[in-house]
């Protein structure tokens, strides 16, 4: 008979979620919604540049030479320079455009450079913008 009455008294608890974890969950939700207004609010959210699409080239034509091609792009009509470093030691190395801009096909060959040097080429923009255009080992 004890067993029955033990059962009959038992209390069940029917609730989904306990109440702290509702709570834990209602402070998230307000501190995430905070972060987006204020993203908003002070203009970090809307202010992305844009990425410029330009393209080049790079090719190993010796052992110590590199040729570097510039192809063109959607925004090759506003790309004015193209400096290349390499962070190996060798210095920096720049390809300007003759009328202010770069011109498709323009080709500039680059000596002493030894095998599996990394380059970097940083594109600069007629707005004074500038973009990674180039980042690889050759």
């Amino acid at each position: 008979m004890k067993i029955f009455t033990a059962m009959k008294n038992k209390k069940y608890n029917d609730e989904a979620v306990s109440p702290v974890i509702g709570v834990i969950m209602m402070v998230a939700v307000t501190v995430i919604l905070a972060a987006v207004v204020t993203a908003f609010v002070f203009g970090t959210y809307g202010n992305i540049p844009g990425v410029r699409i330009v393209m080049f080239t790079t090719e190993r034509i010796s052992t110590t030479q590199v040729s570097v091609v510039f192809d063109g792009g959607a925004d090759a009509a506003l790309i004015e320079k193209l400096t290349l470093t390499f962070p190996d030691g060798i210095f920096p190395t720049t390809m300007a455009g003759t009328n202010g801009t770069l011109s498709v096909g323009q080709t500039m060959i680059i000596t002493n450079i030894p095998a599996n040097s990394h380059l970097i080429g940083v594109g600069t923009f007629v707005d004074g913008s500038q973009q990674v255009v180039i980042d690889t080992t050759i």
